[in-house]
């Protein structure tokens, strides 16, 4: 009895163990199926925010480009209006500049001829000089080189006569170098070409787009101070016109003004305007064809505009100048430097008043003088003396000068370097031979009918 209940014992325990096993068994794989669900609801979890996050930046995305769309169109349209009104803007100016230029221009002699050799001679006459200096000595010129073959083979001497009194003698000589080089280049016909143009000596931007806007109808633009100045106040520009930058711009600007078939009287029209009514003091605005539009009178800024910075001021530099005669009453005079400013004109010698090169030309051979009173450099209140000069026979060479009759000098026009009328000069009161006339002739009293700047050099 006791031995089936040890063993009924036994079997229970071993059913305990078992079932223990069991519960065990049952609990570990609840609980991995507990995990399994946590991980599989985890990740579903992750996964749904995922997707939602991917939907919200879907939407987000579509909500930006609705937008950046919206903006766009809206800029499109806001930049569309402005180009329009700017378009409508440059139009009326074109359109009402032309009218009036057509209606009110001056009637000036190159303006009644499309040939290219009349319109350079006149643009490049009128560069530094008033139209109204340049009229007579444009009807001489024209008579004496009428085709770009007469000035090409014109002596150089011939040229410069003609130019006598337009001053910036450089011009002329430029002039005919390119008349030669278009002679020999081009059968004597002006090029229509921009690049040709621009390569001829002295022609620059604004003279080839005249030229070419008014002989050929190129849609080139002339940009010189007055267009810059017309365009400057009517689209109210303030950036300084001496920067090369600004000019860029305003050419760029005229370029897009020009209309169709009408490049030369347009170009002539700015010029117009700026020469009679948009003047750079008192313009005339109430008389401006473009007033109602004019940037610069609606903003009251006329007397502001162009902008420009101010140049520095000339130096002043004080020089004297000799009129040394030889005993016939001939006066000494000599050539400048061909390649230097009033290239190759006559002049009588003058100096630095401080320095010595004028004392050292006239103590060179042939230059023998009896100059008292601290001579022709000396201080202010001039030098006195006999003025007269011993040369050797046959004159001197051009290099170092030569000796001409008086009435020659005062035909010449006999001009001193530049800015020479500052200071004064210290030979305002030498006394030369008259030659023959019975009485010395004071320098005042010979200069009178000599170049302006002479006189006020040598008289002041």
């Amino acid at each position: 009895m006791s031995r089936k209940r040890a063993v009924r014992d036994a079997m229970t325990i071993d059913n305990a163990k078992h079932d223990e096993a069991n519960v065990k068994a049952i609990d570990e794989g609840t609980a991995k199926a507990v995990d399994e669900a946590k991980s599989e609801t985890v990740g579903k979890t992750k996964a749904g925010a995922t997707a939602k996050a991917i939907d919200v930046a879907k939407s987000e995305t579509v909500g930006k480009t609705k937008a950046g769309a919206s903006e766009k169109e809206a800029s499109s349209s806001g930049g569309s209006h402005g180009s329009d009104a700017e378009g409508e803007r440059k139009a009326f100016y074109a359109r009402e500049l032309l009218a009036w230029y057509r209606r009110c221009k001056r009637d000036l002699p190159w303006r009644r001829s499309r040939d290219p050799y009349r319109i350079w001679v006149s643009e490049i006459m009128l560069q530094q000089t008033r139209v109204e200096t340049v009229i007579p000595y444009y009807h001489r010129f024209m008579e004496q080189f009428p085709t770009i073959e007469a000035l090409a083979d014109a002596p150089e001497e011939q040229v410069l006569k003609a130019w006598e009194g337009l001053g910036y003698y450089s011009r002329a000589r430029n002039l005919q170098a390119a008349a030669r080089e278009v002679k020999e280049e081009y059968g004597g016909i002006v090029p229509d070409d921009p690049e040709a143009v621009r390569s001829l000596k002295g022609v620059g931007p604004y003279t080839s787009g005249a030229i070419l806007s008014i002989a050929y109808e190129r849609s080139e633009p002339a940009v010189d101070g007055n267009v810059m100045r017309v365009l400057s106040r009517f689209f109210l520009l303030t950036e300084d016109i001496a920067k090369p930058g600004t000019r860029v711009t305003i050419e760029r600007l005229a370029r897009s003004l020009i209309p169709e078939g009408a490049a030369g009287d347009f170009n002539q029209a700015l010029m117009e305007l700026g020469a009679t009514v948009c003047t750079p003091k008192s313009p005339q605005c109430l008389t401006c064809p473009v007033m109602e539009r004019c940037g610069a009178r609606l903003e009251g800024r006329v007397d502001e505009l162009p902008i420009k910075a101010k140049a520095k001021p000339p130096r002043p530099e004080a020089r004297a100048a000799a009129l040394v005669a030889d005993e016939s009453g001939r006066l000494l005079i000599r050539r400048r430097p061909a390649d230097g400013p009033l290239g190759a004109a006559a002049r009588a010698p003058a100096g630095r008043r401080q320095g010595s090169g004028l004392r050292r030309f006239l103590a060179r051979p042939g230059r023998r003088r009896r100059l008292s009173g601290g001579g022709c450099g000396g201080a202010r209140g001039g030098a006195r003396g006999s003025g007269r000069a011993a040369h050797r026979p046959g004159g001197v060479a051009d290099r170092c000068g030569a000796y001409v009759q008086p009435p020659a000098l005062g035909h010449a026009r006999v001009p001193l370097p530049p800015r020479s009328r500052r200071g004064g000069a210290a030979s305002a009161g030498l006394r030369l031979d008259g030659g023959g006339r019975g009485e010395p002739l004071s320098v005042p009293e010979f200069v009178r009918s000599a170049d302006p700047r002479f006189r006020q050099a040598v008289c002041s």
